[in-house]
């Protein structure tokens, strides 16, 4: 059996769910190069609140934590 699909990278995978959770915020990682091969795992809003970190669970939920907090106070995502 072939598969047709192209292989999608853990960083780009990350990029485009977090995306498709936080809309309207930027996400991105970036790998900080070859000293510090650890990647920084990137989530900005649109009221310019940012979180980052090396681990990205502990991204997403800090994330996930404002974002629903702000849209249950405000009744808008930030």
């Amino acid at each position: 059996m072939a598969y047709t699909m192209t292989a999608m990278h853990e960083h780009d995978l990350f990029v485009k769910q977090m995306e498709g959770y936080f809309p309207g915020a930027k996400v991105w990682t970036e790998v900080r190069g070859w000293e510090d091969p650890r990647p920084m795992y990137v989530i900005a809003f649109r009221n310019g609140m940012t979180f980052q970190g090396d681990c990205k669970h502990k991204t997403i939920l800090d994330a996930k934590i404002y974002f629903e907090a702000t849209l249950k106070l405000t009744g808008e995502a930030p």
